[in-house]
């Protein structure tokens, strides 16, 4: 058996100091946690494990959840506040066709970034009735809240250039989220 003062190496059973880090027989730590070969040492592995393991299991689902949740049902609070200010257009021959080309300044009245808008553009004739309609989207672009932003939209021309009186453009979609998200 051990002496006074001393203790049994928890490794090899040899008789060491009751204070002593480090058997002198075969040199293993005596310390609960820093020996691997401490049973008790696998099992606060495995808590620990465990721990990270059940926090990442309750966490991950939830954000998850939000993000298909925002793909299936889109965020559509900003519809409606951003709205065309003015807008501008001209029209050019390119490979043969009349294209027009309509630069829109839109209103971004919502209190968050929106992008990705879709404009449909009206070309109205000489009576006053529509004469040509397309839908362009601006993709990637990024319009700041509260701030008023120019955007380009062209399309091939199906009516005479020179019979054009007007040419209107609204917001018929929006992507109520940055364009970097």
């Amino acid at each position: 058996m051990s002496e006074p003062g001393t203790k049994a190496c928890r490794h090899c059973g040899e008789p060491i100091l009751q204070v002593a880090r480090i058997c002198k027989h075969c040199h293993s730590n005596q310390g609960w946690f820093s020996s691997n070969r401490d049973p008790r040492y696998t099992f606060v592995a495995l808590a620990i494990i465990a721990a990270l393991t059940g926090a990442f299991a309750f966490a991950l689902p939830r954000r998850l959840g939000k993000q298909v949740d925002r793909a299936l049902k889109p965020d559509t609070s900003c519809v409606g506040l951003v709205t065309v200010k003015a807008s501008n257009h001209f029209t050019r021959l390119v490979d043969g066709r009349d294209r027009l080309f309509v630069r829109v300044q839109l209103d971004n009245q919502w209190t968050g970034d929106v992008s990705d808008p879709a404009l449909r553009v009206l070309v109205f004739g000489p009576s006053g009735a529509v004469e040509d309609t397309f839908i362009r989207g601006v993709y990637d672009a990024n319009l700041p809240p509260k701030q008023l932003n120019w955007v380009r939209v062209d399309g091939d021309l199906a009516t005479d250039p020179d019979k054009i009186k007007e040419v209107r453009a609204d917001v018929v979609s929006i992507d109520c989220k940055p364009a970097w998200q």
